[in-house]
């Protein structure tokens, strides 16, 4: 009986290891079935399986690359803020030129910033050195190619080197940019009278004063009536004169065409005499300080501030006092500025600093 029970065991066990055998033969017998119903892998599908990792990689390198230039972007305003500081302090030569070496490292780390660029374009300007300062502005207009200020930049520069073909190309660029703007035709009027030509000239001050009368409408009149050269000019081209209206006020006696000084002074104190023009009283007491008539110069000076209490008034000032050798009389034209005009006190002390040293 245990031998019977003993051999139904064993057969069991033979049928369950064939089963097994049978059921894993037919598995893999299935997965190769599978495997051996797929097309093979061509070598483009290949090349397409390794070119899938590739992205990965590309990717990584391009995080890296973005993040480098993150970092870049951040050092170069960290060098611009700096040059900016050095820069506003522009009285002394010693921080421009440290401004300048800041921008320039700012630039090398972002060399498509106009801003950077721009800034160290001025700074070169604010030193005197022209050449490179035309150089950066020009690098700066092909950024800025519409801005009618930057022409007008590189305009002056050219004129400063002496190419004023190139000033006025870019003076002409400027007010085709922005045909409204009056100091566009004061700058062009500027030139035309540095070259003798001034029925040109007048043209563009006349300009300027209609499109900004309240801050050109003076220097116009004054130019077209009292100026000596327009004065000839107008005798010669009696075009020139383009404005014959009442309201121009004429002087009350008659003015000879001389170019000599006194007869500068004269003419303008005839302008002041028949009305009151806040830029006659200017240009007459820089004519009496370059005859080294100072007291007289000191006198219309704070005339013409008292006229026009302004920034351009007070700096305009002081500047010419400085020029003309009278430094205590511009700290104090400086000083007043800072009791009266605290919207501009930053202005002021910087100068004030400057005219100092």
């Amino acid at each position: 009986m245990e031998k019977q029970s003993e051999n139904n065991i064993s057969k069991k066990i033979a049928l369950i290891t064939i089963l097994s055998s049978i059921f894993i033969g037919g598995l893999v017998a299935t997965v190769f079935l599978i495997l051996m119903n797929q097309p093979p892998l061509d070598s483009s599908a290949q090349s397409s399986t390794t070119s899938q990792e590739v992205p990965e990689s590309t990717t990584f390198s391009q995080a890296e690359d973005i993040s480098a230039e993150a970092e870049n972007e951040e050092l170069a305003k960290e060098y611009f803020e700096k040059g900016k500081d050095h820069f506003r302090q522009f009285g002394s030569k010693n921080h421009l030129e440290e401004a300048i070496q800041q921008f320039h490292k700012a630039i090398e780390l972002s060399p498509n910033n106009s801003e950077y660029i721009g800034y160290l374009g001025l700074a070169y300007s604010y030193i005197g050195n022209n050449e490179k300062a035309l150089h950066w502005y020009t690098k700066q207009l092909e950024f800025e190619p519409n801005n009618a200020m930057l022409h007008l930049s590189i305009g002056s520069k050219y004129a400063e080197l002496g190419n004023t073909d190139q000033a006025f190309t870019y003076y002409d660029q400027a007010i085709k940019l922005d045909p409204n703007n009056a100091l566009f035709y004061v700058s062009k009027a500027d030139l035309f009278d540095e070259l003798g030509k001034y029925e040109e000239a007048l043209t563009c001050y006349k300009k300027a004063a209609e499109l900004a009368p309240e801050q050109y409408e003076n220097l116009y009149r004054t130019q077209k009536t009292y100026n000596p050269n327009y004065m000839s000019s107008a005798a010669e081209n009696p075009s020139v004169i383009i404005d014959e209206s009442p309201s121009t006020p004429k002087p009350s006696q008659p003015i000879e065409s001389s170019k000599e000084e006194n007869s500068t002074i004269q003419l303008l104190k005839n302008a002041i005499a028949e009305y009151q023009d806040p830029s006659a009283y200017l240009n007459l007491a820089a004519q009496l300080l370059k005859s080294d008539r100072d007291t007289e110069g000191i006198h219309y000076l704070y005339a013409y501030i008292e006229m026009n209490p302004s920034y351009s008034a007070y700096s305009t000032a002081a500047v010419l006092l400085k020029d003309h050798g009278q430094k205590k009389e511009a700290l104090k034209v400086l000083q007043k500025a800072l009791q009266e005009d605290s919207s501009n006190a930053i202005a002021y002390k910087t100068m004030l600093q400057q005219f100092s040293e």
